[in-house]
């Protein structure tokens, strides 16, 4: 499924079955969990979060968890990726091991908080791109508003841009067994729900093609972040060595 836009121009299509060879065609209106780039959603929220002066980005973790392990992080540290906080998806096959429950993001900062490994790198001195800065940032918002995350991408992204289709994942409303479009593994056969699909921030979005586009859209329009936060969102952040 893919669009393709010059200015009010819009060309968007599909190929390809739902569920393998046999079944449904996939259509425009069909979503998708975007993984990673579900990121750009928590950003925007966060950006949010910050003109409308509810955190900061220069707020350290401990002031929303205050028992949280690792010190002297930053909320810009989060969302530029230069945090050190290990990765927390690595730690699940032995910290949840043989626990089938449906886990969340709170579970998800207690397994990182109970770990015994330290910080990759001190906060700030390099880059490194890791799934633990999103998945704090969601908990984070949540902590600093009292609202479920859904909650804020309704309020600020949602509403502004006019979407019907996105939504955080939630199983108590959708199983992953009934959306249409279903991920298949090599052999064909259905790959099941996962506890880690329950934790959002760093991924767990679903949207189609052109509600994608439409929250690009709303955001170059300032329709979700003022031109500050845009700027600021569209400037270089980390500083890379270059050949």
């Amino acid at each position: 499924s893919f669009l393709i836009a010059k200015g009010d121009l819009i060309y968007q299509n599909s190929f390809g079955k739902r569920v393998g060879r046999h079944s449904d065609d996939i259509t425009t209106k069909d979503v998708f969990q975007i993984a990673r780039v579900s990121k750009f959603i928590t950003a925007l929220c966060i950006a949010r979060l910050c003109q409308d002066s509810v955190i900061n980005l220069n707020d350290s973790i401990q002031q929303y968890i205050p028992d949280f392990k690792f010190h002297q992080i930053t909320i810009r540290q989060l969302l530029t990726h230069n945090s050190g906080l290990p990765e927390y998806t690595y730690l699940t096959d032995s910290g949840w091991l043989n626990d089938t429950l449906p886990k969340t993001n709170k579970d998800a900062v207690k397994l990182l908080s109970n770990t015994q490994l330290d910080a990759y790198y001190t906060a700030g001195t390099r880059f490194d791109y890791c799934n633990s800065n999103y998945m704090m940032l969601a908990h984070i918002a949540e902590k600093a508003t009292g609202k479920h995350f859904s909650e804020l991408v309704t309020q600020y992204i949602k509403i502004p841009a006019g979407l019907d289709s996105m939504h955080i994942y939630n199983p108590k409303n959708k199983t992953i067994e009934s959306y249409p479009v279903k991920g298949l593994r090599g052999d064909y056969s259905i790959i099941p729900d996962h506890q880690l699909n329950h934790i959002y921030g760093d991924k767990s979005v679903f949207i189609n093609c052109l509600e994608l586009f439409k929250i690009y859209k709303a955001f170059r329009k300032g329709l979700i972040i003022n031109q500050q936060f845009m700027e600021q969102m569209l400037s270089k952040q980390i500083k890379v060595k270059e050949n």
